[in-house]
């Protein structure tokens, strides 16, 4: 910003303006005075006429632009002054605020001392903890040593159960592939078959590939199965049900195309993601390949459903889902 101009200046300024204006005036009125003079004298009465008409005019005029400087000069004045308490102002605040900020730096300062004394007293109880943590040492290798055998002992059990589970897993493919081909034979009648289902979000298409879906919609949905098993005794749970609503854009009696909207495929992809179990071990609590042992063996699985508009639903079982492929 340029260098705010003094009052005296501006006086000045305005006095040398005054005085050029009057000088020009002046002498723009005398010429036009022995003008009209002239033609008065010369009869042409009417033509210095339309001449004093003009000259007042022009004088309008050039008194309405020397108002309009003035007005200009004035605000440049007072805002130039406005500039200089503006910045007078800001200097004495980074001056409060600079003190204020050396204050801080001192408490700050103080504040460190402090700690350092807290920092040496630390290390003085440090210190005693690490002779301490060295009697600790020798008594946690101890208990180690005991914990590796029981963690082979462990290990070992485990072996042996995932033997069983794999063994287990043959005999369920087995059962899932004479599933499928009773139904395809139709050894259970007239039921809807599901041989193969796509989930998808919207915008895209899912898709459901079937034997007797029916020519007309009728309903889809997703069941949570759950099948818990005691050692003592069988324990019945009813599935708990998915409410999805999807727009039908194909329903065949072999082929279902529908969109599915984010909020339900977001609910599948979670119950899912539920259902799979990852291997571990805990305590006396163990899961292995989506099975649950903790005072008994109970496993859950999702279960897609169709139901025709004559009230004619799919079988419900994990293995007649087998060619599902879940979000």
């Amino acid at each position: 910003m340029s260098q705010p101009s003094s009052p005296d200046e501006l006086a000045t300024l305005n006095q040398q303006l005054r005085t050029e204006v009057s000088v020009e005036l002046r002498s723009e009125i005398e010429a036009g005075f022995a003008k009209i003079r002239n033609e008065i004298s010369e009869s042409k009465v009417a033509q210095a006429e339309r001449h004093s008409g003009y000259m007042r005019n022009w004088l309008g005029l050039l008194t309405l632009t020397i108002t309009v400087a003035f007005v200009i000069f004035g605000i440049l004045g007072w805002t130039r002054f406005s500039d200089i308490t503006t910045e007078r102002k800001e200097m004495a605040q980074e001056a409060a605020d600079t003190k204020t900020l050396a204050m801080d730096v001192q408490s700050k300062a103080r504040i460190i001392n402090d700690s350092v004394v807290s920092i040496q007293n630390a290390k003085a109880r440090i210190d005693d903890l690490d002779a301490r943590m060295k009697t600790t040492d020798a008594n946690v290798t101890a208990a180690s040593q005991r914990i590796a055998d029981i963690e082979k002992r462990s290990e070992d059990a485990n072996q042996r159960i995932v033997a069983a589970v794999n063994q287990t897993s043959e005999v369920a493919l087995q059962t899932s592939s004479n599933f499928q081909s009773s139904i395809s034979s139709g050894v259970f009648g007239s039921f809807p078959s599901i041989t193969s289902a796509y989930f998808a979000q919207e915008p895209a298409q899912s898709t459901i590939r079937g034997i007797g879906l029916g020519d007309s919609p009728g309903h889809v949905y997703v069941e949570i199965q759950h099948s818990p098993f005691s050692t003592a005794a069988t324990q019945l749970q009813s599935p708990t049900r998915l409410d999805i609503s999807p727009k039908y854009t194909k329903w065949a009696n072999d082929e279902i195309d529908f969109i599915l909207p984010a909020a339900d495929y977001q609910a599948i992809k979670d119950a899912h993601a539920k259902s799979m179990t990852t291997s571990s071990v805990t305590g006396a609590e163990m899961t292995i390949s989506g099975i649950n042992f903790s005072g008994g063996l109970s496993t859950s699985f999702l279960n897609l459903i169709v139901e025709t508009s004559d009230g004619r639903s799919s079988l419900s079982s994990p293995f007649a889902n087998s060619g599902i492929v879940w979000p």
